[in-house]
Order: structure tokens, then C-alpha cells, then sequence
């Protein structure tokens, strides 16, 4: 039997990934989103603050939070992109909290259909807390 790279996010199940995956999971959605080759300043500094939020929270949170930066992220002149960087010192508290309420409200509700809802911003307001 072959075991699966860690690099491999697309056949490896998410509660297997490590820092490592999810960077490989980043540069893919970022040539996919941006159509170039995944920018950083430092994979070292992502690593880390990957680790940091791995010992914090579960894969599919951290994934969550990279699909949401990634989707309500706005281009400007100065930053055209956003890398796991930019996600982590500039999204993170404004994002975390949503994904963390949407999974704590499905958790409460028991319902797939709320994580459609949740992931977009707008919708939260709908939701009655």
C-alpha cells in the first residue's frame, strides 16, 4: 500500500494535514484564484503560524479560514493577492470569529445547509443568535 505525501491535500483526509498541506494547499488555490505562482516573504513564517493555529484549532477550522480569506479578500493597487501571510496578521480577526461562530451555530443546529449560509458574510446578519 502507498502512503500518501503530505503534500497530496486532495487525496490525504483533512484531519491527516500538516503545516506542509495546507502550503501546498494555499500555493494550489492561489495559481487557481490568481493564475501565478504562490508569493510569500517567508514559507518559514507560515509554517510557524500554521503550527500556531494547528495547536489552537482543528484542520477543517484552518481550512475554512483559508477558504474565507480567500473568497472575501478585496485586490488593491498596493496588494493585488493575499498569502497565508497577509491572512494570518491582516484577515485573522475579522475572519476566525465567523468561521468559529458558523462551525459553533451548525454544531448547535445540527444542520449542513447553515455552513452554506455562514460562509458568507451577508448571511450571518439572517441568522437569529
Amino acid at each position: 500500500m502507498t502512503k500518501t505525501k503530505a503534500t497530496d491535500w486532495n487525496t490525504l483526509p483533512i484531519a491527516e494535514w500538516v503545516p506542509k498541506t495546507f502550503q501546498t494547499y494555499l500555493a494550489d488555490k492561489y495559481k487557481e484564484k490568481y493564475g501565478t505562482k504562490y508569493v510569500t516573504n517567508s514559507f518559514g513564517f507560515e509554517g510557524k503560524k500554521l503550527k500556531e493555529m494547528l495547536a489552537e484549532h482543528d484542520n477543517e477550522t484552518i481550512k475554512r479560514f483559508i477558504d474565507t480569506c480567500y473568497r472575501e479578500y478585496r485586490p488593491s493597487s498596493n496588494w493585488p493577492t493575499v498569502n497565508f501571510a497577509g491572512m494570518y496578521t491582516f484577515m485573522r480577526a475579522q475572519v476566525l470569529p465567523k468561521v468559529l461562530l458558523a462551525q459553533r451555530a451548525e454544531k448547535l443546529l445540527g444542520s449542513e445547509s447553515l455552513k452554506e449560509k455562514t460562509e458568507d458574510s451577508e448571511s450571518l446578519k439572517s441568522i437569529e443568535w
